[in-house]
């Protein structure tokens, strides 16, 4: 058989427990707030990556590009080289880049 306290200790330990209770609420929407301070960091992290990742693709389109158009002016030099030099023998003007 369980004996009741004095009213005294009751009240006491009713009040430690709402006020247990009222720290951990206060914990709880301190954490609720972090994470959702988190989750902004993070969709703004993700909006970043995503924004690198499209200016990533366009830089590396350009460099495709550039390479393409170094080929043709390489190209384009060799033939003016051969035609300045007509003695040159085309094998001894080689090579993928103007030096």
């Amino acid at each position: 058989m369980m004996t009741q306290g004095a009213p005294e200790n009751q009240a006491e330990i009713q009040s430690e427990a709402a006020t247990g209770q009222e720290a951990l609420l206060r914990e709880l929407e301190l954490r609720g707030a972090a994470i959702i301070q988190l989750r902004q960091g993070l969709e703004a992290k993700e909006g970043e990556i995503a924004a690198l990742a499209r200016e990533n693709g366009g830089l590396r389109q350009a460099v495709e590009g550039l390479k393409a158009s170094l080929a043709e002016a390489v190209a384009a030099y060799r033939a003016l080289v051969l035609k300045a030099t007509p003695e040159w023998p085309a094998e001894l003007v080689s090579g993928s880049s103007i030096a």
